[in-house]
């Protein structure tokens, strides 16, 4: 039933409507008080008289024998049914005025109602009278009940009720006093009455300039908004997709009423909740904060690249069950870093009250993505700043999740769940959109870990820096000793604490670095890449740690896991 209530909110409002031209019709009128205009002769002035008497009268309108009464009346028209009537009753102010006024002031000042059943009581001829005529034939009523051909016509003035009847060209009348008809609202029309009273009020007070009730129609663009208006239909405002979105990635949004989704300063996307919802959208930018479940952080203008200086934060009030945040880098190119450092651009991601220290990030890191762990008693809201002392091209655009529960391990700054992917470090792509100036390498000190979560029935992973094209991607982790010499032959694999002190990946338990990927398990041969195995039992973990001094190219690594062999 929930989905024809927007229609009967609508029938309100076109009701109140109806009323507020109806009394604009009574006071145009004047059906209490004004004569009508006088024509050039009388039969003019009858046949004027006669239509507006079918045409304002309250009363019953009965022809029983189907024709058309006002067909009767000017086919009559200054016939025996006109001129039988006293000149003086033709008057509308004496014929319905009076008792229409006085319905209208009852209802007005005292609320009172027209009672159908009362009034069906008093619509019959009198029974017990006899009829009366001015200068016509009498007919009594067991000839009217008995003669269903007599049209009849019903009207009401000067506190009585008159049977008009014509039979044989001769008209014929009979009265009798009116009674109350009128009682008291119910509780339901007083409801409705008010409702219609508001309608009213914000439909005629829609067309003043800047009004609240010209902003509130605005806002009325389709039956979606009397559901928000009325608050008719509850859903869970979970999370939503939208079917289309930037640069082809499809966006993420939380599922409101539109007005509630305009009201929180969101877009709305797509519908949601079988239609009564929209999927909203909440993009940010410079100096915003919100407290949204999935938010993005959008460089000003984004697509659009920017050519300026730049100093953007965004504040995100964490939600009380938030334990997990996932920031997914959908787009993200910056300036590139200086050795290892990010110096003219930055993203700087800090949580209120943690020790927890995560990387400052330049360069071009589009598709990487990062969790961070928050614990709720201390912790209250994320900050991200993005600088930029460059003119070169930049944009970026963060999505922003917060999470109820942990996706992630405890301790894992990146986590993949697919039995095949891809890793690989911060700054590692040589290809961008925007960025014309690209110097791809690993940032300095860094010491994070990358989770892979282990698919059940799968015993082992293995990783390779050849693709499934197989082209080798670069793999380049550098460690110098005091005098500034390689800890490793040019074009060769590290391998453990000697060749890799500092800069290094450890798979399988063993640290890695060099410029070839090879632990010597499947091949001795260190100046070729081979694939490494990680067979260890427990969660897959691939530690990265960086020094602060020179860097390389880093890794992108290609890993599958392996089904168990029995």
């Amino acid at each position: 039933m929930g989905k024809w209530l927007p229609l009967v909110g609508l029938g309100f409002a076109v009701l109140a409507v109806g009323l507020a031209k109806d009394g604009r019709f009574l006071q145009e009128n004047e059906i209490g008080g004004a004569d009508p205009e006088d024509g050039d002769g009388d039969g003019d002035r009858e046949e004027l008289l006669a239509r507006e008497l079918i045409g304002n009268q309250v009363e019953l309108l009965v022809n029983r024998s189907g024709v058309d009464v006002a067909e009767l009346i000017r086919a009559n028209n200054g016939g025996p049914l006109l001129q039988n009537i006293p000149s003086e009753r033709l008057r509308l102010r004496d014929i319905i005025g009076r008792s229409q006024l006085q319905y209208i002031d009852y209802k007005v000042e005292y609320g009172l109602r027209y009672d159908p059943k009362l009034a069906a009581r008093q619509s019959q001829p009198p029974r017990s009278q006899p009829s009366a005529s001015y200068g016509a034939n009498s007919i009594d009523d067991s000839d009217i009940k008995a003669d269903s051909s007599i049209p009849l016509v019903v009207v009401s003035g000067g506190g009585n009720r008159t049977w008009f009847a014509v039979k044989d060209n001769v008209t014929t009348f009979a009265s009798s006093p009116v009674q109350n008809v009128m009682r008291p609202p119910t509780r339901v029309e007083q409801t409705l009455d008010l409702l219609g009273e508001r309608l009213k009020k914000l439909l005629l007070n829609s067309f003043v300039p800047n009004s609240t009730e010209s902003r509130v129609i605005e806002k009325l663009k389709s039956p979606l908004t009397l559901f928000s208006l009325f608050n008719v239909v509850n859903f869970e405002n979970a999370p939503c997709v939208a079917r289309q979105g930037n640069l082809g990635s499809p966006l993420q949004g939380i599922c409101y009423h539109e007005v509630q989704c305009s009201q929180l300063g969101g877009v709305p996307m797509d519908v949601c909740a079988g239609g009564f919802g929209v999927c909203c959208v909440f993009q940010l930018g410079c100096n915003d904060q919100t407290a949204q479940n999935i938010s993005y952080f959008q460089s000003p203008g984004y697509p659009t690249a920017v050519r300026t200086k730049l100093t953007c934060s965004l504040t995100v009030a964490l939600r009380w069950n938030t334990r997990q945040v996932l920031l997914e880098l959908i787009f993200f190119e910056m300036g590139p870093p200086r050795e290892g450092n990010c110096l003219e651009d930055q993203l700087i991601v800090t949580v209120q009250n943690t020790h927890r220290q995560y990387p400052i990030l330049c360069g071009i890191n589009s598709g990487q993505h990062l969790y961070l762990q928050v614990d709720r008693e201390y912790s209250h809201f994320l900050y991200l700043t993005a600088v930029s002392n460059s003119d070169e091209p930049k944009a970026f655009n963060i999505r922003i999740i917060q999470l109820a529960e942990l996706q992630a391990p405890e301790g894992c700054l990146q986590y993949f769940t697919g039995v095949n992917g891809y890793i690989k470090s911060f700054n590692y792509d040589d290809h961008s959109v925007l960025v014309t100036r690209r110097e791809p390498g690993y940032l300095n000190n860094l010491n994070y870990a990358i989770c892979i979560r282990r698919t059940p029935n799968f015993c082992s992973t293995t990783f390779s820096n050849v693709n499934e094209y197989g082209e080798e991607n670069a793999f380049q982790l550098v460690n110098f000793d005091e005098d500034g010499a390689s800890l490793t032959r040019p074009n060769t694999a590290g391998v453990e604490i000697y060749n890799c002190p500092d800069d290094f990946v450890a798979l399988n338990y063993l640290r890695l670095c060099g410029e070839r990927l090879n632990d010597g398990a499947t091949s001795e041969d260190y100046g070729q890449n081979a694939p490494v195995v990680d067979d260890s039992g427990g969660p897959i973990v691939v530690p990265f740690r960086s020094n602060e001094e020179l860097v390389g190219r880093g890794f992108k690594l290609m890993y599958k896991q392996e089904i168990c062999q029995s």
